[in-house]
């Protein structure tokens, strides 16, 4: 039966789902045969991988296709087994073993899914179990922060893992946007005793400048909370992961890039293939365009307020989680107006995404 690594965070958007990238591949090249696992993950970037459970095919989150990379195995619907894919700010589609079930309001979501009972709960119950006899490792990822006291009873993705597997938890936190101090004593305080006695490590993540300098502040934590800090991890560019300056994207699970163009207010002089891809209200997916942010001879920019698009080799539309929804917006704000203008134009190149397609068509 496998050990279980639970990366879990103090928030959203702390690097969980790096860090149990990266230590996937530690464990990897110790010899260790390790996967990933996210009990329910919320994000409308998926990936289409093996069905744990059969012949064919199904989704889970882009993450944990990442980490199945980071630990040289083969992505499957076990993996992440629960999938919300937001299709507006108060539902979502529901994924699960790979398989788009319907769609769920948030509130029934939030007053049954996470129950005992639940299909949600059983079928990551399920995943994991599986996994657990194939492999060494398991390296589970949590979701948002660990510390939710409201969510606590329902929360099946945190420490209701840790406990059922008798794992190991790391938390991550996130000293780039400041408050780690109050981050690490916060979430601490906030879990039960039982949950607490779990956290093994902190890393402190996305550290800027000399870590030398974070040494006080190192032996602080450790002496408050009697828990190591594991590693003081540097921030480091998304686009340059191997560190030498070559360009190799590492996926954004959930939005863009910090280092996307959205919107912008002044163009490159230099001669490149100047792409635009129109940023919609529930977009899909948008890593289909991380080979064209990352090429050196592309600019690819993101554009929510509408504009002439002249200046521009390529338009995209790209693909929605609610094609009607971001229809009747585009059409709101002024965007059908400027794309039928655009398509006019001799030499232009107009193209459709999977969604974005469908808006391009006369009937949906």
């Amino acid at each position: 039966m496998a050990q279980t690594i639970c990366i879990f965070g103090s928030a959203s958007d702390v690097g969980k789902s790096v860090t149990a990238a990266a230590v996937g591949r530690i464990l990897h090249r110790e010899g260790l045969r390790v996967c990933p696992f996210k009990a329910q993950n919320m994000s409308n970037n998926a990936g289409v991988v093996r069905c744990s459970t059969g012949d064919g095919v199904g989704e889970i989150g882009r993450a944990q296709v990442v980490q199945a990379m980071a630990c040289c195995v083969v992505p499957e619907t076990d993996m992440n087994p629960v999938l919300l894919k937001p299709a507006s700010d108060r539902s979502s589609q529901v994924v699960v073993h790979g398989r788009a079930l319907g769609n769920m309001e948030a509130k029934l979501l939030w007053q049954k899914g996470g129950s005992k009972q639940s299909p949600l709960r059983q079928a990551a119950n399920e995943s994991l179990a599986r996994l657990r006899q194939a492999y060494d490792v398991i390296v589970a990822e949590g979701a948002g922060s660990c510390g939710e006291v409201n969510l606590r009873d329902r929360d099946y993705v945190n420490f209701d893992v840790a406990h059922a597997t008798d794992g190991t938890v790391i938390l991550v936190c996130d000293i780039e946007k400041g408050g780690v101090f109050a981050q690490v004593i916060g979430t601490l305080a906030v879990l039960p005793p039982a949950d607490r006695a779990r956290v093994k490590g902190v890393i402190i993540n996305k550290f800027r400048g000399d870590p030398s300098l974070f040494a006080d502040g190192r032996a602080w934590l450790e002496e408050e909370t009697g828990i190591p800090i594991l590693a003081v991890v540097p921030y480091f560019d998304p686009l340059d992961v191997k560190g030498d300056g070559s360009r190799c994207i590492l996926d954004a699970e959930d939005g863009l890039h910090a280092t996307a163009r959205v919107d912008p207010t002044s163009m490159s002089p230099e001669e490149r293939l100047r792409v635009a891809v129109v940023l919609l209200p529930r977009l899909a997916n948008h890593t289909d365009f991380a080979s064209l942010h990352s090429h050196p001879q592309v600019e690819l920019d993101w554009l929510r307020t509408p504009r002439d698009l002249g200046r521009y080799h390529v338009v995209v539309i790209p693909g929605s989680k609610s094609v009607i929804h971001d229809l009747e917006w585009l059409r709101a704000v002024g965007w059908e107006a400027e794309v039928l203008r655009y398509a006019r134009c001799k030499g232009k190149v107009l193209v459709g995404v999977c969604g974005g397609y469908q808006m391009l068509g006369e009937v949906i």
